[in-house]
């Protein structure tokens, strides 16, 4: 769907693309420090 691998139907063959694990860790990396922050922030987190 996102064009990250291929489906055969007829053999029921899934390839999945190669991909750059750095690239994937650097952006994860992004995300989780993003997704905590916004967590932190809506549940108060640091106040006295």
């Amino acid at each position: 769907m996102a064009g990250l691998a291929d489906f055969d139907l007829a053999t029921g063959t899934f390839d999945l693309r190669p991909f750059n694990l750095y690239a994937l860790t650097g952006a994860g990396g992004g995300v989780v420090s993003s997704a905590l922050a916004s967590l932190a922030l809506l549940r108060g987190w640091g106040r006295k």
